[in-house]
């Protein structure tokens, strides 16, 4: 029997047609979007680093004390640098006008397209600013956004996309008062904070910034930092503190302004070695070449003065007699109740710097005796040692013709020291080397005198080592007053309190210590620096 088969058409093609269609328009669909997309990322980036740049450029013009000038003046470059980058071609009248006042909340200048805020102080509210710093006049804040177009997607049913950029820039902190270095896990000797106020201390710090890189402790009841400016800034001191959430070791309480209000950290954030150098402090008798006259070969490894201490003056006699030139030095006493001059004009010596005191082995500081010198810079080796028992005092370069006639030689500048230095630059002796020792002051308002250095290695002094050493050491009822910077970058500073004693000017320490039971006033006298820095750029986020 003959049987026929009937084959039916085959279909597999029209199948493979029809799927192929369907992921041809997935493909190109996801083609569009991330074609799109990119060109919208692209835009976010683009107007993120007009907003970084245009708050930078304003911030700058935020110099403490903030007024409302400056906070015009400040608006006006933010909007200036927003109009050059974007191309908006705004007169300088309209830019004036937008400056003339912060942007409101929700009605944004419009302009080319973009919709445009700026503020300072930021302006919190819907649609506009939602960050951390409203109502800080030392911060300036911008947005963008635009309405950026859909080219693919839009066969897709997706339209164009608004695309926005913020940021924030202030210019502090930068008026450091105290900085302390130590971060976590690098050596104490003993102290387990950075910044420790205890035993009853006050520290009052005026016009001026605190900085520690792990934790502050405040210990005793009556113990607190008072944080205070007095030029009326409301926004005039802040304090930096390098730990994590929860890592402080002290109460609201206990940080606060003068009139009570507590002051909490502004700023999560490493402070800086400002690296100040030091003065050349190579030491040899003649021929041999030197910075210093090396003062032992006189006046003998180790010196004790012989001068009853008035009051906070030092009635030295004129023949010389506890009147010390500037040199190298290795042990200096001071028994108790005696004193001593810093004369940056005695016995000079050609070639020589004046003005600076090399100390290589001990300053022993016994009861109530004195250390006075204006014009001067003490500098310690890493193995020195620098003691003052109670009632002791060191008085350095306050200008004061009363109590130290001395002054008169650079006074009203004596602040300046005898060795000014920029932060990471070269530094400037403000004595004259030679046979006629004179007085200059730095032209440049960013130099700052240095009245103490410590050395941290081998690379500015004769000896090196670790951080962590107990150089000054300003024991219970010592004080110490001075003008200009006390740099001790490796060293655990301990300073006691004198209510006579006020310190105007910068302390770096790798560790402070403020103890003694009564206040210890630190002012800051410095310019304002005025670096800008980025606070909340949202790229990314």
């Amino acid at each position: 029997m003959l049987t026929i088969k009937v084959l039916g058409r085959d279909t597999s093609r029209g199948q493979t047609l029809a799927v192929f269609v369907i992921f041809l328009v997935v493909l190109l669909g996801s083609t569009a979007l991330a074609v799109d997309y990119g060109s919208w990322l692209k835009a976010r980036r683009d107007y993120q680093n007009v907003v970084d740049a245009a708050v930078l450029q304003g911030s700058v013009l935020l110099e403490r004390p903030v007024n409302l000038p400056k906070q015009i003046n400040a608006r006006r470059a933010t909007w200036q640098s927003l109009n050059d980058q974007l191309g908006l071609a705004l007169p300088d009248t309209t830019l004036d006008g937008y400056a003339a006042t912060d942007t409101a909340v929700g009605l944004p200048q419009v302009a080319g397209g973009y919709r445009l805020w700026v503020s300072t102080p930021p302006l919190g509210g819907p649609g506009a600013y939602g960050g951390n710093f409203a109502g800080s006049n030392r911060v300036v804040f911008a947005w963008v956004d635009k309405e950026n177009p859909a080219f693919f997607g839009r066969v897709l049913g997706i339209g164009d996309q608004r695309i926005s950029a913020w940021a924030t820039a202030g210019s502090f902190p930068n008026r450091f008062a105290v900085i302390t270095l130590r971060k976590n896990g690098q050596p104490t000797n003993g102290n387990p904070t950075d910044i420790d106020i205890n035993g009853g201390t006050v520290l009052n710090v005026f016009d001026g910034d605190v900085g520690g890189n792990w934790g502050m402790a405040i210990n005793g009841v009556t113990s607190a930092l008072i944080m205070q400016s007095l030029t009326g800034d409301s926004y005039g001191v802040y304090l930096t503190e390098n730990v994590p959430t929860g890592g402080n070791g002290w109460t609201p309480s206990q940080v606060r302004t003068s009139g009570g209000t507590p002051i909490p950290v502004q700023f999560h954030a490493e402070v800086a070695d400002p690296a100040y150098p030091s003065p050349c402090l190579t030491y040899a008798v003649a021929p041999t070449p030197s910075c210093l006259e090396d003062r032992t070969a006189v006046w003998g490894n180790s010196y004790s003065a012989t001068t009853n201490r008035s009051g906070d003056t030092c009635p030295a006699p004129a023949g010389g007699l506890d009147i010390l030139p500037p040199g190298r030095y290795h042990n200096l006493r001071v028994p108790n109740n005696k004193c001593l001059l810093l004369d940056p004009t005695l016995l000079p010596v050609a070639g020589k710097q004046n003005g600076v005191y090399y100390i290589t082995g001990t300053l022993d500081l016994n009861n109530d005796a004195l250390v006075i010198g204006d014009g001067v810079t003490l500098v310690f080796a890493r193995g020195a040692d620098m003691d003052a028992n109670a009632g002791a005092s060191v008085s350095l370069n306050s200008g004061n013709a009363t109590n130290n006639p001395l002054a008169a030689q650079c006074s009203p500048n004596c602040k300046y020291a005898a060795w000014a230095a920029k932060a990471n630059g070269g530094g400037t002796l403000t004595w004259s080397v030679g046979l006629a020792p004179s007085y200059s002051v730095p032209t440049d308002p960013f130099e700052r005198g240095i009245a103490a250095y410590v050395c941290k290695s081998a690379a500015d002094c004769d000896s090196g080592g670790g951080p962590s050493t107990d150089i000054l050491q300003m024991n219970s009822g010592a004080g110490i007053d001075y003008k200009g910077l006390i740099y001790a970058p490796f060293d655990n500073v301990k300073l006691a309190g004198q209510p006579t004693h006020d310190d105007i000017g910068q302390l770096v320490a790798w560790t402070a210590q403020f103890t003694g039971g009564s206040a210890i006033n630190q002012t800051w006298d410095g310019p304002d620096s005025n670096t800008p820095v980025l606070l909340e750029p949202r790229l990314g986020q």
